[in-house]
């Protein structure tokens, strides 16, 4: 049997995850959402249930153990994705946040040095309920703190009422607003 053969099981595994898991990590689209619950969710378990089929009929144990592998890979990420749609938000900012602040430190740096909206980091939401969020740089380090958001914004002539203010790192947070898009 051909060693190259044993590869397809990882190689897939790696694959099917990307696929899958990319759309989750950087958005929360109705769009993805919709796409993932009527084909993605279905298609995964369903190729989870021949995989596990094949795993257990194959009777070559190599083959075998490369079918048990694609079965993992794919019941994994259709046992992941509600939980993370349910309970995402908090670790897909954080980690997209994290990739974002090394690939883009010049931007960083400089909007360190000045108050103020810089970027526009995600929105979501449909028929008159969007949400958006930014990325906003407060020299203070004291935007989390309770009225502390409202009276920045006011100050900074924004127009709009913020909604969510997530600490990202020192000075750094994630603001949030709702139907009102800076």
């Amino acid at each position: 049997m051909n060693r190259r053969a044993f590869w397809v099981a990882p190689a897939s595994s790696a694959g099917l995850a990307a696929v899958v898991y990319g759309p989750f990590g950087f958005g929360r689209d109705f769009g993805v959402f919709i796409i993932t619950l009527l084909f993605v969710l279905p298609a995964l378990v369903v190729l989870a249930l021949a995989f596990g089929l094949w795993s257990l009929l194959e009777r070559r144990p190599r083959w075998s153990a490369v079918a048990r592998s694609l079965f993992i890979g794919a019941l994994a990420p259709a046992l992941l994705i509600p939980p993370l749609w349910a309970f995402g938000d908090p670790i897909r900012d954080s980690a997209r946040y994290a990739v974002w602040s090394t690939v883009h430190r010049r931007e960083l740096a400089v909007a360190r040095g000045r108050d103020g909206v810089f970027k526009h980091w995600d929105g979501w939401g449909m028929a008159g309920n969007d949400n958006d969020s930014y990325l906003a740089s407060d020299l203070t380090d004291t935007l989390d703190r309770p009225g502390k958001a409202a009276r920045w914004a006011k100050d900074r002539r924004l127009g709009c009422d913020i909604v969510g203010v997530r600490r990202m790192e020192r000075g750094i947070y994630l603001l949030t607003t709702a139907n009102c898009p800076l």
